[in-house]
């Protein structure tokens, strides 16, 4: 069997619109330890402001304390994770 983790990160945006972004790891009993926040220069060929690209830096702890790090973009200005939930389904 194994365990598919579900984690979902509820992100708020400025004027309060919220969007979730769904990561899925074929491991078990993943923790978040830290987050970090950085901007990316993506190049003006989005069409978007370039400093309103931000990215997220998770680190990701499994319980045989294996780290893992997963990358999160948010293509909207001042985006903030607002809560994290965990789904687990086994297969």
């Amino acid at each position: 069997m194994i365990a598919v983790l579900g984690l979902y990160l509820s992100v708020k945006q400025s004027q309060a619109i919220k969007q979730s972004i769904k990561i899925w790891a074929v491991e078990n009993q993943y923790q978040i330890t830290s987050q970090r926040r950085c901007y990316l220069d993506f190049g003006p060929f989005d069409g978007r402001d370039r400093r309103q690209n931000q990215v997220f830096l998770l680190d990701i702890l499994n319980e045989q304390g294996a780290k893992r790090q997963a990358w999160v973009c948010c293509f909207a200005p001042y985006f903030e994770i607002e809560q994290i939930e965990f789904e687990a389904v086994v297969i």
